[in-house]
C-alpha cells in the first residue's frame, strides 16, 4: 500500500516531511487531558 501512496504523491508532485508520531503514552495523556477539560465545561 505504501508504494501506491508514494506513486500518488509523486504523480501529484507533492512533497512533505513526515514527523515521527509521538509515543503512545503521550497520545493517551493528551486524550485524558482533553477529556478532563471537556468535563469542566459540562
Amino acid at each position: 500500500m505504501d508504494k501506491v501512496v508514494d506513486r500518488i504523491i509523486a504523480h501529484l508532485k507533492l512533497t512533505f516531511d513526515a514527523e515521527r508520531p509521538p509515543p503512545p503514552q503521550v497520545i493517551q495523556q493528551e486524550l485524558l487531558m482533553a477529556a478532563e477539560e471537556h468535563e469542566e465545561y459540562c
